[in-house]
């Protein structure tokens, strides 16, 4: 939001790292934003994110007013296989 406001570009979506990307995306009607960490980034994981991310903020609102309680965030691993089950996993 800082941002946003500062260079007037629109909200930060990626974030560039030295051997990787952070993929953001957040709203504004609530005080979270889901992130990815990936290799690169590429308009799949960006359109996965999204639809997560609309999931998410769909099945969990009514939890967002007490973040420290993660517990209760425990049964969104069946929305990260069911948005990114293309994505390989890295033990």
């Amino acid at each position: 939001m800082i941002l946003d406001k500062s260079v007037q570009k629109g909200a930060v979506r990626e974030i560039l790292l030295e051997n990787g990307v952070l993929v953001l995306q957040r709203t504004y009607k609530f005080s979270v934003a889901c992130v990815l960490v990936a290799t690169k980034s590429s308009q799949t994981l960006r359109h996965a994110l999204d639809e997560f991310a609309e999931a998410f903020y769909n099945e969990y609102e009514e939890h967002f007013d007490n973040l420290n309680e993660v517990a209760k965030f425990a049964s969104a691993t069946k929305l990260v296989d069911e948005h990114f089950g293309f994505v390989p996993t890295v033990d």
